[in-house]
């Protein structure tokens, strides 16, 4: 049931920003999957935290969202609307994507993976 509740908010919440957006059918969303051992699990979540605080000042964020797994506190997903390719490319070449995702996440995770998307419209035929 939380796992419904966490989607439904999710949904709810990407809506809301891209109806915001100027451009809603150039933004692309990306997901980051994250696995850590106990003994990075600490220095993974301050990462985090500083990686979402940068990223969400970044031009072209829409959203920049860390969740930690319920069943699993060593896991974590971030869930990223971007404005636009350019945004998301600028983001994967920014000071705080070297120094706390690759310096850090990338580098201390122990399942590492991601995906990147558009919006996918469920009422065409």
């Amino acid at each position: 049931m939380t796992k419904l509740v966490l989607a439904i908010a999710v949904i709810a919440a990407l809506t809301v920003q891209l109806a915001q957006t100027s451009s809603p059918n150039e933004a692309v969303h990306h997901v980051a999957l994250f696995h850590f051992s106990k003994q990075h699990v600490d220095e993974a979540a301050t990462a985090f935290r500083e990686m979402a605080s940068a990223s969400r000042r970044e031009r072209g964020n829409l959203r920049y969202d860390v969740y930690r797994g319920v069943d699993d506190p060593q896991s974590f997903y971030i869930v990223e609307d971007w404005a636009s390719p350019a945004a998301l490319e600028a983001h994967e070449n920014s000071d705080a994507f070297a120094r706390f995702g690759q310096g850090v996440l990338t580098k201390y995770a122990t399942l590492h993976d991601t995906l990147t998307g558009d919006a996918f419209d469920v009422a065409a035929k």
